[in-house]
This record gives structure tokens, sequence and C-alpha cells, in this order.
């Protein structure tokens, strides 16, 4: 992501002083920035779980949604959502594809009896974000209890 910021930067800086004044040379730096974007989309991956705690044994429901920069429309540069869960120590424990279909996509975790309790990661990333910061891949902590200290969870 910072090339592509360092290049929408200097682009910027560059119309700017260039048209600095003139206000139907805004048109053309709109017109430029649309084109840019077109020609090179990003897109936000947000998530979303069913609940913020819970406990070893149950489900974790979550969404996904894929959105593009600019205008936060659905993206179509993706169709498959990469969802990880991570333990407390940064293990994956689990992992899917997720088919991403009209910009979202449903999925879910069950959290095995036998798992470390603590604050877990459900982590998403789509392929197409690779080519940018790792930064941009969302990510949500979740506080995993057991059953026996269900009355002392935050």
């Amino acid at each position: 992501m910072k090339p592509v910021c360092r290049i929408l930067l200097g682009l910027l800086c560059h119309l700017g002083l260039a048209t600095l004044g003139f206000s139907q040379n805004q048109e053309i730096i709109v017109r430029n920035l649309q084109h840019y974007f077109a020609v090179h989309p990003q897109e936000k991956i947000h998530l979303h779980t069913d609940q913020a705690q819970y406990t070893l044994g149950a489900r974790i429901g979550f969404k996904v949604y894929v959105r593009e920069v600019l205008n936060l429309h659905r993206s179509n540069n993706s169709n498959i959502a990469h969802v990880e869960l991570l333990d407390p120590f940064g293990n994956i424990l689990a992992q899917m594809n997720l088919d991403v279909s009209e910009g979202y996509g449903i999925g879910h975790f069950r959290l095995q009896q036998h798992w470390p309790r603590g604050m877990y990661v459900l982590r998403t990333h789509t392929n197409f974000q690779r080519n940018f910061d790792p930064q941009i891949a969302a990510q949500r902590k979740i506080q995993v209890n057991g059953l026996d200290n269900l009355d002392n969870a935050p």
C-alpha cells in the first residue's frame, strides 16, 4: 500500500500545485483520480461476528464484507475471502476459503473443547489484498472462555 500511497500523494501534489486556484481544473483532478482508481482498484474487507465473547464448544458466526475503497460499493475483484482463527499464542487453529457473492460471505468456526481459553483473533483478507499492505486485512479480537469461568468473564 505504501508505493500506491506515494504515487497517489505525488499525483495529488503535482496536480494540486499545477491547478492551485483554478476551479475548472478541479474537474481534471477528479477525473484523473477516478481514472487512477479504475486502473488500480483497491478493496477493503470488513468483518463482523455474531458475538464478542464465546465459550469453548460454541460456534463463532461471522460475516465478511468486501467493498471498493473509493465508493464503498461491493467489490467485484474478489469472490473468495481467506478467513483464519488464531489462538491466544498466534497459532492458526482453523482456516477456510469463504465464497463472497454480492459483496459478502457468511461462515462459522466451531471452538473445540480442548483449545486454550483466552483472546483469539479472527482475521480475513482476499488474494487481491495481498498486493497491498497486510495491515488492510480485517481482524477482530474474540474472548473465549471455558464453561467454568463464565461468571468471571469480562
